[in-house]
């Protein structure tokens, strides 16, 4: 009878659920329900106290599990909002690394990328107001690339079709973020949300 109920033996498997490294407010990024990258992976980037001014969580597939070529391999989900807001986005301009309206020039095109020291990733921005104030929200996509020997070492082409896959991977991420309801958006009542648009940080 013990063993029947479970009692004594090894304990029951929940159903699926957020993964158990990350705190309540980035319980939202679930790598299956994204369909990220399979394997283990680690949640180093999240908040675990609620700030009215700023959230952030962030996840990366551990370097013993390998990634497909292309597979999304690190997720980042940042909001500034009030006095934070400005500062953020400046410093993000500084770099030129927010978007530009109406700039779509690589989306129809293959886009070459080059290997530099920092991962190639896909940012999307949004704006809302939420309590504090006027806010930013920015995710991250960082697809699993692998760059070329011989002749055009260390790099790679990006066809159009992989890049929307991309584009496709960072709007569902946003919207999950947003739509949480244990998430920041959420906790911070957040509204009236425009997409302002994504920004490639890579070389090319």
């Amino acid at each position: 009878m013990a063993k029947k109920q479970g009692c004594g033996g090894r304990p029951l498997k929940a159903g699926p659920a957020a993964p158990a490294k990350t705190p309540k407010l980035c319980s939202w990024l679930s790598p299956k329900a994204l369909r990220l990258a399979p394997g283990e992976w680690k949640f180093d980037r999240g908040v675990a106290t609620y700030s009215r001014r700023t959230g952030v969580c962030g996840g990366r597939l551990d370097d013993s599990s390998p990634a497909e070529e292309l597979a999304v391999k690190a997720v980042g989900a940042e909001s500034w909002s009030g006095v934070l807001a400005g500062g953020a986005y400046d410093s993000h301009r500084g770099g030129s690394h927010v978007p530009v309206p109406g700039d779509r020039a690589e989306a129809g095109k293959p886009v070459t990328i080059q290997e530099s020291g920092d991962d190639p990733l896909l940012a999307l921005w949004a704006r809302s107001r939420c309590a504090a104030g006027p806010t930013y929200h920015r995710v991250t996509v960082t697809p699993q690339i692998g760059f070329t020997d011989g002749p055009r070492s260390g790099t790679t082409v990006l066809e159009p079709r992989e890049r929307r896959q991309l584009s496709r991977k960072a709007r569902a991420v946003l919207d999950r973020y947003l739509a949480a309801p244990d998430g920041w958006p959420r906790r911070a009542h957040c509204r009236d949300t425009k997409v302002m648009g994504e920004v490639a940080q890579w070389r090319g």
